[in-house]
């Protein structure tokens, strides 16, 4: 498993979508695509919802959080030639989304 270098400034409790684009990142062989896709993350802290995917790109949406924390969250592909990859990126909870009223 590899951390991408992706890393976002999150505001906790935010609901916010983050994008893996392997294909953009040279992850994928010419004429691979993704079959299928998962995320995860270990902490137990965020929640990781509506995950989506193109032929090239895996997207979710996480929510949750602690301040001050970092979170790795990974995504599990399958592609068109069976092989199955693992890569992630890491959100770091920086500040606390402040109420509208």
């Amino acid at each position: 498993m590899t951390c991408g270098t992706q890393s976002f400034q999150v505001a906790v409790g935010s609901d916010g979508s983050y994008t893996l684009d392997w294909a953009g990142a040279s992850k994928l062989v010419t004429g691979e695509i993704i079959t299928s896709s998962t995320w995860s993350e270990d902490s137990g802290d965020l929640t990781l919802h509506g995950g989506t995917f193109t032929d090239t790109a895996a997207t979710t949406f996480a929510n949750g959080g602690l301040y001050g924390r970092v979170y790795e969250i990974f995504n599990t592909v399958v592609t068109s030639t069976g092989r199955t990859d693992v890569w992630g990126m890491k959100l770091h909870f920086t500040h606390i989304l402040k109420s509208a009223y």
